[in-house]
């Protein structure tokens, strides 16, 4: 429906096609998982034919959740967990060409905002509620705006033709996983 997702693994079987990709844990681990392409004939997820398709390379066994810069010029990634990183990776070439670390702590989320802040979803420890936060990936600094939810937010989506915020829950009490409309003045998710 319109979803969008950056996979960092691609398995053919037979006619039937996979992609690997980072999914929020919210438990402070990086987690991933497997998205059907072509499943017994259906089609589920198709490869965006002007898309640039670029493998990136020295970020280690982790999956990264990536965002593009406005302007797509560079390539945005944490790989999730508690001593996570915050990679720029170029886009043309896969090479990662920046990595600092950040606060201890999970950041899971990244999104740009119309704006052209990147901001992040971090939780800075074990059961610990979730942070909006604004992210300098060229220090590693997080700058917290707010609490978002009591539970893990997972991920942050700015939809432009939506004009807002929005973060899902990826653990806790709240089960199944919870759609925030995420106010980015104050960090509050409401759902």
């Amino acid at each position: 429906y319109g979803q969008q997702f950056v996979a960092y693994a691609k398995s053919a079987q037979g006619s039937d096609l996979w992609y690997k990709i980072h999914l929020p844990c919210g438990n402070g681990r990086a987690c991933a998982g497997w998205v059907a392409g072509a499943y017994q004939g259906v089609a589920y997820s198709v490869e965006e034919p002007t898309a640039t398709q670029v493998e990136v390379t020295g970020s280690g066994a982790l999956g990264l959740n990536i965002r593009s810069s406005p302007g797509g010029s560079v390539l945005y990634a944490t790989t999730g967990g508690g001593s996570s990183s915050i990679h720029t990776i170029d886009p043309a070439t896969g090479a990662v060409l920046t990595t600092v670390g950040h606060p201890f702590g999970a950041l899971n989320g990244l999104e740009f905002t119309a704006a052209g802040q990147l901001m992040g979803a971090y939780i800075p420890s074990p059961g610990s509620p979730s942070q909006l936060v604004i992210v300098d990936p060229t220090t590693g600094a997080l700058t917290t705006i707010g609490q978002i939810s009591s539970e893990n937010v997972g991920g942050l989506a700015y939809p432009f033709g939506f004009g807002r915020l929005f973060g899902i829950t990826s653990s806790g009490s709240a089960v199944p996983p919870v759609l925030l409309d995420v106010n980015p003045v104050t960090g509050l998710g409401t759902p």
